[in-house]
């Protein structure tokens, strides 16, 4: 009974935690840059979807971000992704890209330093 009370709540700060934990996740694969998600919605199964996420170079979050996209939209089979690591869609709404001086450092920095943005 212990054990499915501790799975129970686990479950339960882990759902309400889930943008920032997204956050935490995403800000380790994208090492120069600073990652904000305001919401992920998990229903229906079989679907995800993103709202307002945005990439902006450390240091310079004030300012344009290089990357917003409103919304995104995945939609998966369980079996697929568990199996091959596949999604069935992703759908980008509205994505705004900013390649300026400040982005073009923030890249050089990385580079210089021997990461990468992608692992």
């Amino acid at each position: 009974m212990i054990v499915i009370a501790f799975v129970a709540v686990t479950t339960v700060l882990v759902y309400l935690n889930r943008a920032r934990i997204v956050n935490d996740i995403l800000a380790l694969y994208v090492e120069p840059y600073e990652v904000s998600v305001q919401s992920i919605h998990l229903y229906p199964i079989g679907e995800v979807r993103i709202e307002e996420l945005s990439l902006s170079p450390k240091g310079h979050e004030g300012e344009s971000p290089t990357l917003a996209v409103p919304e995104i939209h995945l939609s998966y089979d369980f079996q697929t992704l568990r199996q091959d690591g596949l999604l069935e869609s992703v759908s980008l709404k509205r994505p705004t890209l900013v390649l300026d001086e400040t982005t073009l450092e923030a890249l050089a920095a990385a580079s210089e330093q021997g990461t990468t943005t992608s692992r």
